[in-house]
């Protein structure tokens, strides 16, 4: 949540036992107070409705997805046996690949999103998303790989993205 600028205390995360029906209810409580405190969905950034909609959208997407799932499965095995080549990772690496890994999950998720409403030019995309267009041309060679998004046509001199048939 704060890559798309929500306040990351927005998500309380605790693991508890059946028989700590108490220490369950402190945590709802403590959670329950301090998302009173920090108000309404949306008040710390400086979007409108729509658009903290369109990105909580982008988010889900990107979580449901299989390969960020994947890899928060293996960080505890990457953190305590390593990859397959043997090489073992700290807290700190593992945090690093996780952030840059959502951030390009999101932002794919963000363009196919955009691209399910009609074809857009990379431009296009970029302003939308604010993000560097070398950023997002690589994001559309890598959908286009994938088979994900095609060029639907060119206008001028830019090409038209859009996305195929099978969407997500």
């Amino acid at each position: 949540l704060g890559i798309i600028g929500v306040d990351r205390n927005r998500i309380c995360f605790g693991q508890l036992s059946s028989a700590e029906g108490t220490r369950f209810v402190e945590l709802a409580e403590s959670f329950t107070k301090s998302i009173k405190e920090l108000g309404a969905l949306g008040t710390e950034i400086k979007e409108d409705k729509e658009d903290l909609k369109f990105r909580l959208e982008a988010v889900k997407a990107a979580v449901e997805g299989e390969k960020l799932r994947w890899v928060i499965g293996k960080k505890t095995e990457f953190m305590g046996i390593g990859n397959k080549y043997g090489e073992m990772f700290t807290r700190h690496e593992m945090d690093r690949l996780l952030d840059g890994l959502i951030m390009d999950e999101v932002a794919v998720r963000e363009i196919q999103l955009l691209l399910q409403e009609r074809p857009l030019s990379v431009k296009q995309i970029s302003e939308r998303l604010k993000i560097p267009s070398n950023r997002v041309l690589s994001y559309i060679a890598g959908l286009r790989r994938k088979g994900v998004v095609g060029l639907e046509r060119v206008d001028g001199t830019s090409p038209l993205y859009g996305l195929q048939e099978q969407g997500f």
